[in-house]
């Protein structure tokens, strides 16, 4: 039942309907199941009403008077300035961004897209961080060659990178010693 079926309804049980008007209400209540019961349902609501005063038909006086009522308040309306627009609130702007799918969607992806780059990034400086030695020492053989690359790490680990095959006798290992700077 749209709204102007209801107002139609509220003003054929009430009587206030004339000409055209009475006649398509007339054929609404005939042939329109929803609009008998919407004029059911005024007609229990105003029953008290109607009850307590005899039906009279409004004179032409005041047909008149009526009529011109309507007339100055139409002009009264026209001639005021419209109501001021309605400015939503921060907070009402916040929360219906807050309440929308479409936001969520875009946050989702561009959270996910920052988090790939993210761990791309850290991945690529973690292969770029390479140990740095500390100390660097060249081994020579007893003909004065080299023969092996010592690095020494800041953490105390040391790396031996040797040059050439280096021979150790069957029965024996290869040890690296170190002395200490005594200054």
């Amino acid at each position: 039942m749209t709204p102007e079926h209801e107002r139609l309804a509220a003003e054929y049980v009430i009587g206030l309907l004339d000409g055209d008007d009475q006649r398509i209400a007339q054929r609404l209540v005939e042939n329109d199941p929803g609009f008998q019961a919407a004029v059911a349902q005024w007609q229990a609501r105003l029953a008290e009403l109607d009850a307590t005063a005899p039906p009279v038909l409004p004179g032409a006086e005041l047909w008149s008077r009526i009529e011109t009522g309507l007339d100055e308040e139409s002009a009264t309306l026209r001639v005021e300035d419209p109501a001021p627009p309605v400015i939503p609130s921060p907070r009402a702007a916040f929360a219906a961004l807050w309440r929308s799918l479409s936001f969520w969607r875009v946050a989702g992806i561009a959270g996910a897209f920052a988090s790939l780059l993210l761990a791309l990034g850290v991945g690529l400086l973690a292969t770029r961080a390479v140990r740095e030695p500390v100390l660097i020492a060249v081994l020579l053989t007893e003909q004065n060659r080299p023969a092996a690359v010592v690095n020494a790490f800041a953490d105390g680990n040391a790396e031996l990178i040797p040059l050439e095959a280096i021979p150790v006798p069957p029965g024996q290992a290869l040890e690296i010693w170190t002395l200490w700077d005594r200054a």
